[in-house]
Formats: C-alpha cells, structure tokens, sequence
C-alpha cells in the first residue's frame, strides 16, 4: 500500500495554465492571431473606437501576462509532500528535501506504527507516527515531518490520498512478522564463546577423555 499526495499533478496543471494565459496576453497585447487588433482607418490610424480598443487590449494583456507568469512560478514553488508506503521488506518514506531520495525503514527497526491527529499552527493535522528503534537513513532533519522524541517521527499526512491509519492498519502483519523472527534468534548473553566452546562463557563440564595425572 502506498499512500501519495492526492495533488502530485497540480504543478503540471498549473504550469499548463499559465503557459495558456501567456500565449493569450501575447496574442492580444502583440500577436492578434486570434484577436482582433484595434480598428483604424483607411490611412492606418487609429479611431476613436480603435483606441479604446487598444487601451482595453492592454489592460487585458497584462493582467492575463502576470497571472501566466504567476502561475508557472507558482508551480515550480509548490513542494512535495512527504508519503509513505507498506512494503514487504520495510516502510517507505519520503520524508527528504526535495531532490533526495526516499528512505527504506527495515520492520526490525520499526517499533510501533500509528496514526493521530498533531496539532500545529494550522490546526490539527493527519499525521503518521512511527516509532523506530534506529534511525538509519532518516534525515536528522526531515522534510515536513519532524522528530517530537528521538525515536518517534511524526509524518505529515495532510492531503494523503489515503489515511494514515490504512498504512498502520497494512503495516501490522509485518511488524509482527519481524517481531517473530527476531524472538526466534538466539541472544547469548555475551555473544561469543569460551575457550570450550560454549556459549556466553558458560563454564565447561569435565571432558571424558581428561586424565588426572
């Protein structure tokens, strides 16, 4: 499962528009290849019709120039929104700078995921909480997100096409699943082993084959 900002095509959109816009402020202030350019008469000069004509057609023409170009602007000033998805072998997030690659939690190193409501300046907010046991390639400073503990990063999920709790709701049988695996493993209490071979330095029994002298 993948949840994805529900707007990831809105800079297209917008930077189409404005192109649109541009083209018809240039057409009505210079080229007139749709429009109509002013009236003049037969020596070529302007009536009193044309000149109002004229004045109408460049208010026009800017007003419609500035909100082309306010429009393409805009669209290369809209940022990404972070996102996150459910995949067999962790997390994935984006929770980067724009620009930088999205980041692969492992679900060992998940240890709780969950959903809630943050309040910040703008209100309340969905967000992702997720609890990690190490940070790993998670940016010190993540890109609207924020760390409220060491441990626990909360995601903005404002404007996810689905709610946050679907991906803590799809995460479950994987973090359990890692959960299992890892109470599976063996932990020695000091991981390495004696001089007899035994684990932890448990100490050794007689050996059969030892001979007091």
């Amino acid at each position: 499962m993948m949840a994805k900002p529900k707007s990831r095509n809105r800079p297209l959109f917008m930077m189409v528009a404005g192109l649109i816009l541009a083209f018809t402020a240039a057409d009505v202030l210079w080229l007139n290849i749709l429009s109509q350019p002013p009236k003049v008469d037969d020596t070529g000069n302007l009536t009193t019709r044309g000149r109002k004509e004229l004045v109408l057609d460049r208010v026009w023409g800017i007003l419609l120039l500035t909100g082309g170009i306010g429009l393409m602007f805009g669209a290369f000033a809209i940022k990404p929104s972070p996102y996150a998805g459910v995949t067999s072998r962790g997390l994935l997030l984006r929770v980067g700078k724009p620009g930088e690659d999205q980041v692969l939690v492992p679900w060992e190193h998940i240890e709780d995921l969950s959903a809630a409501d943050v309040e910040d300046e703008l209100g309340l907010s969905p967000t992702l909480v997720v609890e990690v046991s190490e940070k790993g390639d998670i940016p010190a400073v993540p890109w609207r997100s924020q760390w409220h503990t060491p441990k626990r990063l909360l995601v903005d999920a404002t404007g996810w096409d689905v709610d946050p709790s679907a991906i803590a709701t799809a995460a479950i049988p994987h973090l359990e699943a890692a959960r299992i695996e890892a109470a599976e493993i063996p932990h020695w209490s000091e991981g390495i082993l004696d001089g007899g071979g035994n684990p932890g330095g448990a100490p050794s029994g007689p050996d059969e084959n030892d001979v007091d002298v």
